[in-house]
């Protein structure tokens, strides 16, 4: 077989186009529903945040802060979904027309964001309770990250 240049998502046959947006919009899902998590154990409130990992005591209610074992597992799992999330996401995104510093931009961003992301609970419990301000900035760095990849591959995929 000839290569005939590189693979573009809008040449794609449709059983692949309609395999990558099924496997899109479960991702898209799933980052909804870890959004909603995240509503429910903080109300997007950095104070929320900082007593559900910390714990308090002192308030009304007894808040335990988070164990060891809780914060290990919450990581494992993360530290192996999250990466195979975005570099499936990203892989395909690598087949854009976008530039390819463009490209690594986003892609390293997005990882970056994953790194803190993991790294905000164990910083928060165990480091600086001031450390809370990780979990928006590593939303920053992935939501914009993931949704214009996402955006690029259907939107490429589909123009045609």
């Amino acid at each position: 077989m000839e290569n005939t240049g590189p693979l573009r998502l809008g040449s794609l046959r449709l059983s692949l186009k309609i395999l990558v947006t099924s496997f899109i919009v479960f991702m898209v899902l799933g980052y909804g529903v870890a959004l909603v998590k995240i509503y429910h154990i903080s109300h997007f409130s950095l104070d929320e945040a900082q007593l559900y990992y910390r714990g308090d005591e002192a308030s009304e209610g007894v808040f335990i802060p988070q164990t060891f074992s809780s914060l290990l597992s919450v990581s494992h799992v993360h530290l192996f979904s999250q990466p195979v999330m975005f570099a499936l996401i990203g892989f395909l995104f690598c087949f854009s027309f976008l530039r390819e510093k463009t490209k690594s931009i986003v892609i390293a961003t997005a990882f970056l964001g994953i790194l803190m992301n993991t790294l905000a609970p164990w910083m928060v419990r165990y480091g600086s309770s001031q450390c809370v301000f990780l979990f928006p900035l590593s939303q920053v760095l992935m939501m914009p990250a993931f949704f214009l990849m996402v955006f690029v591959i259907l939107y490429e995929m589909w123009r045609h």
